[in-house]
């Protein structure tokens, strides 16, 4: 066998392997790889019959078929023939193009598009006479390799079995002087013809309209010309049938020429010359040909009538095929030409950037996200709602991002987001309409405006394809802009992920009337490198879009846990300056805050919430310039004393923020919850709302909480009476937390460092006042009992 594949290489310049699927893997493998050696670009053509693309994918990948056989003839309707031409090859018409990487997800193999093989029945046997010709017309217009059998323009009614048959087909010099055994190899050549045409000259696109149950139209398009070839076929599987019996095809654009027009003849028996063929020698349906009409004039059409851009059957029975040359309107070159123009000069963009160059990051997160909660909050207006799909997850760019990436993945065309591009231009007015509610984005909007204007000319048909091309081209103009403010090179590696995780750092922070920060002293100074921006300060998401707006914006753990890689990796230090400032004139029972509220009825019911703060502080002074800086800026403290109204406030520098935090902890800290009970919490039993955070005297271990209350991140409360968990933590907290000891181990050595090196100013100079509100021990003890 390896010999006879090496002979077979080196006469033939491809193999047809048939049922290839009955042959072991290993020994294709083998066999091909030694025929390759003969000849390396050897066209491998396979039949599988696994009955599952991916494993048809396997044998593919494993064997290097080049194609696989596919058939026509195994489509029990119209409208599956239809999807198998659009399933095997090229991209739908108007398909995305902004593709800079080919996904490589499981995908079709590369067909060769048969109306029929050597091993199976003949149209006449499986549906009628009248099926050859538009079945032959659909696989050769689709964009794939076509094959078909010599018998099948010869209308050979029966299956030609290669094993046992000894009849031969008509010599050429006989077919050539017969007009009826003409017509079907005339119009193969003319189909043939076309489909090498279209190939050739960038006819890319293709589209399968099933018109009605037996007529079937087939568009190719090519992408950068915007010229089309129609190419109708009336099937006929079951019955013949005089009329076409279906809608108007209305046409965008403007026909230009009926390239040919094929029609199937039955012949009058009475009409039939005396059959000569030889009995050595096969011969077809001698009662059926075929009429051919090339580049008929538009007018002159017997089959259909061409009316106000619509096209009107009027004589198109079973088994006849028209074909269409569409040429695009004036309006629609020029406003195609201006798209592609407007993409592919740089101009714009940099027009773009300077427009986006001094905008803070605040503006950025309303240009690409905002959910609909903050929207809403902000401005009684949602997410933009696409028929058939629903609200975009986000307001912004980033909302439609997704869908168009997946659509240009896919060429999933049918997707709702095309249906409403092709609809109108809602969307573009929408996008528009919501940059212009900022008058700092006004110069963006009217960019967007004029770029996204120029679909007002293209047909709906192609809508989609150039909405992509601009939104593409804009979107990545914000986004270079964007990541250039968070991504910075001396603390993350330019990556894939960490540019991600950049992005969605954006769409965390923002100001939300609603979820305002607590106040800042007006003494704060921006960190060094920032410019003041005269805009409120960012709080930060706890989660998106459930904890977007309102009292459930802000919460401390969930704030100070983000805050080092949302904000300081990034190098929003001002972001973070102002959210631990903000947090920390809070403090009271020296805790940090759960529920933030603005600090006007905020929930102390954390443990751990102060000791990310902590942490984040630290970290702060470790990645920002100048970090030190942040221990002596002033907090506005909104609470004297733990019992004091809100608004009775003092200033104090950050360092004694931070002493009275870690001295109230040595001292133990014993409170019951302001305003206990149901109002504040639903599910709590009782003794819940008794909070306990201290510093074991003997251990240094941080200790608290009980059995009743959810103090560290594990919080889910049971809720449920009918079984029985109502008030009880799903996880209980109370005791030592791991992680709280971690934490504080980090805080004391951190700190210890920085006293050490004089930039603390607490260490082990405790007056007789600190040392009372350490039950008068000895602090040096307590510090070297964390650190061990």
């Amino acid at each position: 066998m390896k010999k006879y594949s090496e002979e077979c290489a080196g006469i033939f310049h491809g193999f047809r392997i048939d049922n290839a699927h009955s042959t072991p893997i290993h020994v294709a493998e083998y066999l091909l790889h030694a025929a390759r050696k003969v000849r390396p670009d050897l066209y491998v053509v396979a039949e599988l019959f696994t009955g599952s693309e991916s494993l048809d994918n396997v044998f593919v990948n494993r064997l290097g078929i080049t194609s696989l056989v596919r058939e026509a003839s195994r489509a029990w309707d119209s409208h599956e023939q239809g999807r198998l031409v659009y399933r095997y090859g090229g991209d739908p018409v108007g398909a995305f193009r902004s593709k800079t990487v080919r996904p490589a997800p499981p995908a079709v193999a590369h067909a060769v598009f048969y109306d029929q093989t050597h091993d199976n029945q003949p149209p006449v046997k499986t549906r009628t006479a009248y099926d050859y010709v538009p079945t032959a017309a659909m696989t050769t217009i689709s964009y794939c390799s076509s094959g078909s059998t010599r018998g099948y323009d010869e209308f050979v009614p029966f299956l030609v079995d290669v094993v046992h048959e000894d009849r031969v087909y008509s010599k050429w010099s006989d077919i050539s002087n017969s007009p009826e055994k003409q017509g079907m190899i005339r119009a193969r050549k003319l189909f043939n013809d076309l489909h090498a045409n279209l190939s050739l000259t960038g006819y890319s696109e293709i589209f399968v309209d099933q018109i009605n149950e037996d007529v079937v139209a087939v568009t190719r398009h090519n992408p950068l010309t915007h010229e089309s070839v129609l190419v109708i076929s009336h099937t006929c599987f079951k019955t013949f049938k005089w009329h076409a019996n279906c809608k108007n095809i209305e046409i965008a654009d403007e026909i230009t020429d009926i390239i040919f027009e094929v029609k199937t003849i039955e012949i009058p028996e009475k009409e039939n010359s005396e059959d000569h063929t030889a009995e050595n020698t096969l011969s077809g349906l001698p009662h059926f040909t075929v009429e051919i009409y090339e580049h008929v004039k538009l007018d002159k059409s017997g089959i259909v009538d061409i009316k106000d851009g619509q096209i009107h059957f009027k004589n198109f029975p079973s088994g006849c095929v028209i074909a269409f040359k569409i040429t695009p309107k004036k309006s629609t070159v020029e406003s195609c030409n201006k798209i592609e123009n407007l993409v592919s000069n740089e101009n714009l963009k940099n027009e773009l950037k300077q427009a986006l160059e001094n905008l803070t990051l605040q503006k950025f997160n309303y240009i690409l996200f905002s959910c609909e909660k903050e929207e809403s909050s902000e401005f009684r207006e949602g997410a933009y709602d696409i028929p058939g799909f629903g609200k975009l997850v986000y307001c912004g760019l980033q909302g439609i991002r997704p869908l168009i990436k997946k659509i240009q993945e896919t060429d999933d065309l049918g997707h709702p987001l095309c249906g409403n591009l092709r609809g109108g231009n809602w969307l573009s007015e929408h996008i528009v309409k919501r940059l212009k509610r900022l008058p700092k984005l006004e110069k963006v909007a009217q960019i967007f405006e004029k770029s996204l204007a120029t679909l007002s000319d293209v047909p709906h048909f192609l809508r989609p394809c150039y909405f992509e091309l601009i939104f593409s081209y804009l979107y990545e103009g914000v986004l270079e802009v964007a990541m250039s403010k968070v991504l910075l090179k001396e603390y993350l590696p330019e990556n894939q992920l960490t540019a991600k995780l950049c992005l969605s750092s954006i769409s965390f922070l923002t100001d939300i009337t609603s979820a305002l920060l607590p106040p800042l002293s007006k003494q704060v100074s921006s960190p060094v490198g920032a410019q003041p921006s005269h805009e409120r300060p960012n709080s930060l998401a706890a989660g998106l879009p459930h904890f977007a707006e309102g009292i459930w914006r802000n919460w401390g753990r969930d704030t100070f846990i983000a805050v080092p890689g949302l904000c300081l990796l990034t190098g929003r230090f001002e972001d973070a300056r102002n959210l631990i400032l903000a947090f920390g004139g809070c403090l009271r029972h020296g805790l940090i805050p759960n529920l933030l509220a603005e600090g006007r009825s905020s929930r102390y019911n954390c443990r751990d919430a102060v000791w990310f703060w902590l942490s984040a502080i630290l970290k702060y002074i470790e990645l920002a310039p100048n970090g030190l800086e942040i221990l002596e800026q002033p907090v506005l403290r909104l609470y004297t004393t733990d019992d004091a109204e809100y608004g009775n406030s003092k200033e104090e520098p950050l360092y004694e923020t931070i002493y009275e935090a870690l001295q109230r902890h040595f001292r133990g800290i014993h409170y019951r919850e302001r305003n206990a009970g149901s109002m504040i919490d639903e599910h709590m039993n009782d003794s819940g709302f008794n909070i306990t955070a201290y510093i074991h005297q003997e251990t240094g271990l941080i200790y608290g909480g009980n059995r009743w209350n959810c103090g560290t991140w594990m919080d889910k409360m049971g809720s449920s009476s009918r079984a029985g968990n109502k008030g009880q933590p799903a996880t209980p907290r109370d005791g030592a937390a791991v992680e709280l000891q971690g934490l504080a181990l980090y805080v004391a050595e951190s700190l210890d460092r920085l006293a050490t090196q004089g930039h603390f100013r607490y260490k082990e100079h405790w007056n007789q006042v600190d040392m009372e509100r350490v039950g008068g021990k000895n602090p040096p003890e307590f510090r070297r009992k964390i650190l061990r």
